[in-house]
C-alpha cells in the first residue's frame, strides 16, 4: 500500500536550559504545536553517535516519527518523516519495512510498503533461521512491557530488529519506540541499541532467559502447527493500553448506569422472596 509522507529537516542544538531546535524545512501540514512537540522527541547531538547515523522511530498523538540523524558539532542535522498512525496501522506498523522505503528514495512523498500477511509458514522459517528461544523471549517481553537492548558500538542489522518485529501484535507495534543507535536514555524506548542500555532493559544476549509466557508459546505453536486461524488472532490480539481503556469505559458505563438508576427511586428486587403466611381456616 502506499502511505503519505510529510517530509522535514530539523536543526537540533544542546544547550543549557535544555534541548533547543528549529525546522529548517518543517513538515507540510502540521500546526505549530505539533512541529513543536515533534522537536520536543527528536534526540540531542549528545545523543547522537559522532559517525554511524541512527533511525529513531517514536510514536506522537496523531503522527508516528521517523527521524535519521547527523551529528555536526554541537549540531544534529535531522531528517524527519512523519506517518499519520491511521496510514501505519493500515500497513501492519511495520516501523522496518518503513525505513527500507525511505532509504530506497528519502525523498519521496510517498511510500509503497508491501502489506504482506504475516504467515505461520513465514513466521516458522524465522525462528527456524534465528535463535527460536531469545526471538520468542524478546517478543514476550516486549509484550509484557519490558525494554530490549543490544550492547553493540554500532547499529544492529534492521533485519535482526526485523525478525523480533515480525512475531510482535500489530497493536503492540503501533506503540512501541525504538532506536538502532542512541547515547542516551532520555527517551522512554522500548528498543534500542548503543553503548548506553536502557534503566531496566533485557539485553539481546538475556532475552532467552525471560520467563516464558502464553504469548510466545500459542505463537510458537501456532507457526509450527501452520495454524493460520490462531495465529492471526494472536497478530491482532489488543495491547495492554486497550484492555485497559476497555476495563475503564466499561467502569464508567457500569457507575453511570447506577447513578441513573438512583436517582429514579428505582430499587432492585429483593434476592429472596419472604414466606407467604398460612392463612388458618
Amino acid at each position: 500500500m502506499k502511505i503519505n509522507l510529510r517530509r522535514g529537516t530539523a536543526l537540533v542544538q544542546d544547550s543549557t536550559g535544555g534541548q533547543a531546535g528549529e525546522w529548517v524545512e518543517s513538515p507540510a501540514g502540521m500546526n505549530a504545536v505539533h512541529l513543536d512537540a515533534m522537536l520536543q522527541l527528536l534526540p540531542a547531538p549528545s545523543e547522537c553517535h559522532a559517525d554511524q547515523s541512527a533511525w529513531v522511530v517514536l510514536p506522537g498523538n496523531r503522527h508516528i516519527l521517523f527521524a535519521r540523524h547527523r551529528r555536526e558539532g554541537n549540531l544534529a542535522r535531522i531528517e524527519a518523516w512523519l506517518v499519520h498512525r491511521d496510514d501505519y496501522l493500515a500497513c501492519g506498523a511495520d516501523s522496518p519495512a518503513i525505513i527500507r522505503a525511505l532509504e530506497s528514495n528519502p525523498m519521496a512523498e510517498t511510500a509503497q510498503v508491501h502489506e504482506v500477511g504475516r504467515t505461520a509458514a513465514e513466521l516458522r522459517n524465522i525462528l527456524k533461521d534465528g535463535d527460536a528461544p531469545t526471538l520468542l523471549g524478546a517478543a514476550q517481553l516486549l509484550v509484557d512491557g519490558g525494554k530490549l537492548h543490544w550492547p553493540v558500538e554500532a547499529p544492529v542489522p534492521l533485519q535482526q530488529i526485523a525478525s523480533v518485529w515480525d512475531l510482535l501484535p500489530t497493536r503492540q507495534r503501533a506503540l512501541l519506540g525504538w532506536t538502532n543507535y542512541l547515547n542516551s536514555t532520555r527517551h522512554k524506548l522500548a528498543i534500542s541499541a548503543g553503548n548506553q542500555p536502557l534503566d531496566g532493559a533485557w539485553a539481546w544476549e538475556q532475552a532467552g532467559d525471560y520467563p516464558e509466557g502464553n504469548y510466545e508459546r500459542a505463537l510458537h505453536q501456532a507457526a509450527f502447527q501452520r495454524d493460520d486461524e490462531t495465529l492471526a488472532r494472536l497478530l491482532n490480539r489488543g495491547s495492554r493500553a486497550d484492555v485497559l481503556l476497555l476495563g475503564l469505559i466499561l467502569l464508567a458505563v457500569l457507575v453511570i448506569g447506577q447513578l441513573m438508576l438512583a436517582s429514579t427511586g428505582w430499587k432492585p428486587p429483593p434476592l429472596f422472596r419472604p414466606a407467604a403466611k398460612e392463612i388458618s381456616p
